[in-house]
């Protein structure tokens, strides 16, 4: 497997949504529901999918390493769906403030580096580079079909 591309189509899919998240702050400090609203489904959408990806392919091995982290990223992804609900209603009700949409973003963000640090640890050590590519690559191919891309 090519691990370049591997790794290319994981930072695309990552790139893809937060440049979709900058857009959503965007449109709610300006107050723009429709544009707010318009936004909304497709970062819900990739963003469920991508945490469920990881969950279905990356958290197994993950915890054969270690079960502990593997905990650690699944208390996150469950805190990031609940952040997600929420900003979901008050974006139903109009009620989304740019404060809010930031803090979402930065929280994400936040789990993004500790996943990776977790991530690059875990695969130095037990998969390889190959190995690690071949799971991006997968991660990235599962994340694509299920969003049609």
């Amino acid at each position: 497997m090519d691990t370049r591309h591997a790794t290319d189509d994981l930072a695309t899919l990552r790139r893809t949504l937060e440049e979709l998240l900058e857009r959503l702050v965007v449109a709610i400090e300006a107050n723009d529901t429709g544009r707010t609203r318009a936004i909304w489904p497709e970062i819900d959408a990739r963003l469920g999918v991508q945490l469920d990806a990881e969950e279905q392919l990356l958290i197994p091995p993950l915890s054969r390493w270690s079960e502990r982290e593997a905990r650690t990223i699944l208390a996150e992804h469950q805190h990031i769906r609940g952040r997600m609900k929420e900003l979901r209603t008050q974006i139903a009700r109009s009620a989304a403030s740019g404060e809010t949409a930031s803090a979402f973003v930065d929280e994400l963000s936040a789990h993004e580096r500790h996943e990776d640090a977790l991530m690059n640890r875990w695969a130095d050590e037990r998969l390889g580079e190959t190995g690690r590519a071949t799971l991006m690559g997968l991660v990235a191919n599962v994340v694509s079909t299920r969003l049609r891309l």
